[in-house]
């Protein structure tokens, strides 16, 4: 089934569980919606780290509330589908900003800016996340078990902006795939304390061979944290052909285990749903 509208939880509705049809074979309950971000507000060249209500008003989906939970659901945009003048312009799927939510088996698509994983602990277990630019962005404590269909651009855009924020982006036991041609960044700074960690993920040919981006940040190199540990195939560091940019992290075994399993202990991230 799919409806066309807009969906908010607000932070005073919590413990919702949303779930669609575990017969079906792919999430055929989906959300979706056509708005963006005005003309005008485009804020892609910024150096600024700031996201406001403009980001809220495009979003299809947006939960501000802790312990939620979705399953088998698919959230979309597709404003930049649609012949729009700019096809790269902010359209929003999702804004996830509670603490303790979780999707299963649920997808993401869009072009620019598709998941605005805000702030909070959120888990994406056995998903599906698509995009071109910067396509999951935010400030919030990520662990993330998921397929990731892209198109070319950036795949993640994180904020950390001081060295005491305990935020950042971990990826296990992923799939970087591609829809269409070109090929695409791991991720870009967003903010001067970045951090995005990959485990063990499997990338098709797709990855531009540098993987990171500084983006507006130059001069905080050894403040950020990029790095891949354990990934495999042509598009990843331990290809032959693949030459990472300097700066990218080689951990030490206390740092690994801390972004493996502490940072990802599930007692911190699972929702307690009554």
């Amino acid at each position: 089934m799919e409806r066309r509208e807009k969906v908010v939880i607000p932070k005073n509705k919590p413990f919702i569980y949303m779930k669609g049809d575990d017969n079906a074979r792919s999430n055929a309950m989906i959300i979706d919606g056509s708005d963006n971000l005005p003309y005008g507000a485009d804020r892609r060249n910024s150096t600024a780290v700031a996201i406001d209500e403009t980001t809220f008003k495009s979003a299809t989906f947006s939960v501000f509330a802790d312990n939620f939970v979705a399953k088998r659901m698919t959230f979309r945009n597709m404003y930049n589908f649609e012949g729009k003048p700019d096809p790269n312009i902010q359209a929003v799927a999702a804004v996830v900003a509670g603490d303790m939510v979780a999707f299963y088996f649920c997808n993401f698509i869009g072009r620019q800016d598709t998941l605005c994983d805000l702030t909070g602990r959120h888990m994406y277990t056995k998903c599906g996340i698509q995009g071109t630019l910067d396509f999951i962005f935010g400030y919030a404590t990520s662990t993330c078990y998921i397929n990731l269909n892209g198109d070319g651009g950036w795949i993640t855009a994180n904020g950390r902006s001081n060295a005491n924020d305990t935020t950042g982006f971990v990826f296990k036991y992923c799939e970087f795939t591609q829809l269409n041609s070109g090929s695409a960044y791991l991720g870009r700074a967003w903010g001067p304390y970045a951090r995005s960690v990959l485990f063990h993920t499997h990338m098709e040919n797709v990855i531009v061979p540098a993987g990171w981006d500084i983006g507006s940040f130059a001069g905080h190199e050894n403040d950020m944290t990029f790095a891949e540990l354990g990934c495999f195939g042509p598009g990843s560091n331990e290809y032959g052909n693949v030459s990472r940019v300097a700066w990218e992290k080689y951990m030490s075994e206390d740092q690994e285990k801390y972004y493996a399993t502490d940072f990802n202990d599930a007692k911190k991230w699972r929702p307690q749903q009554p």
